[in-house]
């Protein structure tokens, strides 16, 4: 994550910084939700015959948060 904020939004901040930790909240939040999802199939690109553990749903969440900023949009 501290990755991400480095690249994309040009801060370099700790792991312990509330942006970081809102972040990895946001992932570990969208991966937990795996329990309840829909055992339906869906229109998407990540769905349960190729992304069993959630995690690219996770990833993209976090990536839709970032790139959608619009600190990240408007610099």
């Amino acid at each position: 994550m501290r990755y991400l904020h480095k690249w994309l939004w040009k801060q370099d901040l700790p792991a312990t910084d509330p942006e970081v930790q809102r972040t990895v909240k946001l992932f570990t939040d969208v991966w937990n939700d795996r329990a309840g999802a829909s055992t339906t199939s869906v229109a998407c690109v990540y769905n349960d015959t190729n992304d069993a553990n959630y995690t690219g749903r996770a990833w993209a969440a976090v990536l839709a948060y970032m790139l959608g900023d619009p600190q990240f949009l408007y610099e």
